[in-house]
């Protein structure tokens, strides 16, 4: 997790918002109406007829300005930005001195589709390259590109602020290579992750994070909370899948 240099006011080299939960965003929790729907959400927003439609898109909420006014921090990298979308919360070490985490506070429930995927995509990067050092480095060199491309991720993520560290969905701090977020639609949670977690890196080198798990049988996706310190920043931008992962399971219990 890249530690953000933000500001509560735009000014100077802080130019890129992370919005604070909008009140027309409706998060619906699916096992309050199907009795296969724990652990799962969806998002939306109400109507004038009181129907639940969906939220809008990362490039219709821009465009429209729909979320001035909600701006909860800016800061001085739209990388950065990108990445605390992606993680789901950030260490932000504001332009007063102080420190404050941001944590996950709702999305807008649309697609997410990968940085490193929509620059190959568009022919900016090769293929097989698109780890966070390679989006940094593109993205530096094309300032004026990043909106346009960005709102092909029609994902958006919104924060709320905490002083006490990264919160996964449980409520609880997470443990630097300990702690993991998974797909709730395949996994429900609460579940016990096995004892390692054996990764490729971009470079060709093979990490192994301990304590890190999800399940073996692909397709599942499962992040890993590295921390925060430089190490931990440079071996996140690096991993590349696919995995081995295992998960843990009360005997007995079948699975389809």
């Amino acid at each position: 997790m890249q530690p953000l240099r933000a500001s509560h006011r735009r000014g100077g080299a802080y130019q890129w918002p992370l919005y604070r939960r909008p009140p027309d965003l409706v998060e619906v929790f699916l096992s309050d109406f199907i009795a296969d729907g724990r652990g799962r959400r969806i998002w939306g927003q109400v109507d004038a007829g009181g129907h639940l439609r969906r939220y809008p898109t990362r490039g219709e909420l821009r465009a429209s300005r729909a979320l001035v006014g909600h701006e909860l921090v800016w800061v001085d990298d739209p990388v950065d930005a990108i990445y605390a979308q992606i993680e789901g919360s950030a260490r932000a070490e504001l332009d007063d001195g102080s420190v404050v985490w941001l944590n996950f506070d709702g999305k807008n429930g649309r697609g997410f589709k990968g940085v490193g995927k929509i620059l190959r995509d568009a022919g900016h990067l090769r293929p097989g390259h698109g780890s966070m050092q390679d989006i940094r480095a593109y993205f530096a060199a094309h300032p004026g590109e990043a909106e346009a491309l960005l709102d092909q991720n029609t994902s958006m993520v919104f924060f709320t602020e905490s002083p006490g560290g990264a919160l996964g969905s449980q409520g609880v701090v997470l443990t630097a290579g300990r702690s993991v977020a998974v797909d709730r639609a395949l996994i429900a949670t609460p579940r016990r992750c096995g004892r390692h977690l054996h990764a490729r890196r971009a470079d060709g080198a093979t990490s192994r994070s301990p304590g890190t798990a999800a399940p073996s049988s692909a397709p599942v996706r499962v992040d890993i909370y590295l921390g925060h310190d430089a190490d931990a920043v440079d071996l996140c931008g690096r991993l590349n899948f696919p995995a081995r992962t295992w998960l843990l399971l009360p005997r007995g219990v079948t699975t389809r």
